[in-house]
């Protein structure tokens, strides 16, 4: 990354502001009053021929369409150490995705932000230009509270397919539309669709489809119907159900036919009653999902991310197997004869010890997070069992979980490991997202570290039945409804209408280990030739010193490069990762009371979901987590 003195292009470096898997937002001065931003590659990645043209032709796009409601391009270059590079304002007031998360904002805020908006893409889509990736996170806001659409490292002409990959999708994933997701081309009416699942997301706080896996994301943009708003947040006027029941529809041809008609049809459901209607809360839900889906990896989020690091977006592939996965999965789910659980739970296996539920067949009822039926409005959220008379639910040493078993559930769930300490709440680990097919009995296994202590939670992603015995003498949860983190405490607790024991069964060797993967050190680490490297990210230690990582491939496996300074440290096979895959996510990050971290989220080639894995990091080597 640039130093904060650097030039580049004749600019003086600031400092970052933001980074993507292949770009660099950084602050930076041409000695006049006025900060400017400016993106770049990512090091290495200039040498790539096609993530170079498809950076230089969103500068050409962005310039074709010049004008209110789109992120003007003060300069561009391109530099001789760090590749092409463009300049446009500082937007002091964020992008909309961290303005929604936050809270505060009023749906008269949010139309004033995005009628220049949906002004520019209208004005794109007339000069035959379709942007392709409309987000929260591409809007960015002035000090006026006035919205600019950035970022056209995707756009083209309407109908130019050039570059795209055959069984590719573009776009990102909370925003895709239909018939993108089923194979056809981006059209004005893409873009539209996208603008529609902004409005959702600016007045809900979620997006459309909040799914935990891609394939279940793709399957409900192709195949369910749009929420109801009004039943998202009861403030909202239920005469934006069916404004969005169009906006958001399967047809192309269905939907308005331009964004400023959408965003007039928006404004009259309110009625004048608009300026007085109370403002989004801040939710700890994730607002949006920033997952991109495109043949190569995606530059970062735009200049409005001062002071942030943003969520690594990453990139998705093969989504044939995807759509199909997601399709039959789906089908099952919600069509299958899944009302038996008779059968019995399997025998724990030998040397392991069983935590919670012994998974009884008698009593079960399957809810979702709130304790009703499952469906679309359903929201995610973490289960955690507090107490279950004459169960062990707290670890007793440390060791490893090998499996874990659910009964009455349907849907995606992930295993959490969650620790607490000093009142606080901390998510170590989670397992892989699983899609369980029916309420029977199903197993699973997992490799995660454990220490006494340490307790075990349900994941539940939206839409998703969890099995319980009602009203077992005893039992408690706690229930969280965003992410698990140190300032975080239950949303709901004891007394709250889920004091059920929760049908989960954790599999726990005392003393066990999950075996490492493989990792060279030292000399003969830095010694080792370079690989393809297909992602970056960087954090401080706990000692203030910095590490830089790569995702890298190399010799049809993909690893982690680590340095500090300009010397590899260590490389660290990343397990079940093949060449050729896309990235989903790839962030370093600081850990308080921990280590620093790492994620890594990956798609393997032909595959329909994504492979997470977790590690620590040091000045000289990674631990693999899980």
């Amino acid at each position: 990354m640039p130093e904060a003195g650097e030039h580049v292009g004749g600019y003086s470096v600031v400092g970052e502001i933001g980074r993507g898997t292949t770009s660099l937002i950084l602050e930076v001065s041409a000695g006049s009053d006025d900060p400017l931003a400016m993106k770049l590659l990512a090091a290495g990645l200039a040498a790539d021929p096609a993530t170079r043209e498809r950076f230089e032709r969103g500068i050409r796009a962005q310039r074709e369409v010049a004008g209110s409601g789109v992120v003007p391009v003060l300069d561009a270059g391109d530099d001789p150490e760090r590749g092409p590079w463009l300049t446009m304002p500082l937007f002091a007031g964020g992008n909309l995705a961290d303005r929604i998360r936050e809270g505060g904002l009023t749906p008269a805020g949010l139309v004033e932000i995005l009628e220049p908006v949906a002004e520019g893409l209208d004005r794109a889509h007339q000069d035959g230009v379709v942007h392709r990736d409309v987000k929260p996170s591409n809007v960015l806001i002035d000090p006026d509270g006035r919205g600019s659409l950035a970022d056209f490292g995707l756009a083209r002409g309407e109908g130019d397919q050039s570059q795209t990959l055959a069984g590719t999708v573009v776009g990102t994933l909370a925003c895709v539309s239909p018939e993108v997701v089923q194979g056809n081309s981006a059209t004005a009416a893409s873009d539209r669709y996208g603008f529609a699942a902004i409005l959702v997301e600016g007045l809900t706080g979620q997006s459309v489809f909040p799914r935990s896996s891609d394939a279940a994301v793709l399957y409900a943009h192709a195949q369910l119907p749009p929420p109801s708003v009004s039943a998202r947040r009861d403030s909202l006027p239920a005469g934006l159900d069916g404004i969005f029941e169009r906006g958001l529809s399967k047809d192309p041809g269905q939907r308005p036919a331009t964004c400023s008609e959408l965003l007039v049809q928006v404004r009259s459901a309110f009625g004048p009653d608009i300026d007085s209607a109370p403002a989004l809360e801040s939710s700890r839900l994730p607002a949006t999902d920033d997952r991109t889906l495109e043949p190569e990896a995606r530059s970062g989020d735009g200049p409005g991310d001062r002071g942030r690091r943003p969520r690594a977006a990453g990139v998705l592939a093969g989504f044939g197997a995807i759509l199909l996965a997601g399709l039959l999965v789906f089908a099952i789910l919600r069509n299958g004869d899944s009302g038996s659980t008779s059968e019995a739970a399997p025998p724990v296996s030998d040397g392991l010890v069983a935590l919670g539920s012994d998974l009884p067949s008698e009593g079960v009822e399957s809810v979702d997070c709130r304790g009703r039926e499952a469906g679309p409005n359903s929201p995610s959220c973490s289960v955690l069992q507090t107490a279950l008379p004459g169960s062990r639910l707290l670890v007793p040493s440390k060791g490893a979980v090998h499996a874990w078993s659910v009964r009455g559930a349907a849907g995606e769930l992930a295993l959490q490991v969650i620790r607490r300490r000093d009142g606080q709440y901390f998510q170590l680990f989670r397992s892989q997202v699983t899609l369980v097919p029916d309420h029977n009995v199903h197993t699973f296994p997992v490799e995660l570290a454990v220490e006494a202590g340490d307790m075990v939670a349900l994941a539940v992603s939206p839409d998703t039945d969890i099995g319980v015995i009602p009203d077992v003498p005893g039992a408690r949860t706690d229930r969280f409804f965003g992410p698990i983190g140190p300032e975080t405490r239950p949303d709901l607790g004891p007394g709250t209408g889920f004091d059920s024991e929760v049908l989960l069964r954790v599999e726990y060797e005392p003393g066990g280990v999950p075996e490492p993967p493989e990792q060279i050190f030292g000399a003969e680490a830095a010694g080792l030739a370079d690989g393809k490297v297909v992602a970056s990210s960087d954090t401080s230690l706990p000692d203030g010193r910095k590490v830089e990582v790569h995702l890298t491939e190399f010799e049809d496996r993909v690893w982690v490069d680590l340095y500090l300074g300009a010397v590899r440290q260590s490389r660290i096979e990343v397990p079940d990762l093949q060449a050729g895959g896309e990235v989903v996510e790839f962030k370093a990050f600081e850990a308080p009371g921990s280590p620093s971290q790492l994620n890594v989220g990956w798609i393997n080639p032909g595959m329909e979901r994504p492979i997470e894995h977790y590690f620590g990091l040091s000045g000289s080597a990674l631990e693999f987590y899980s």
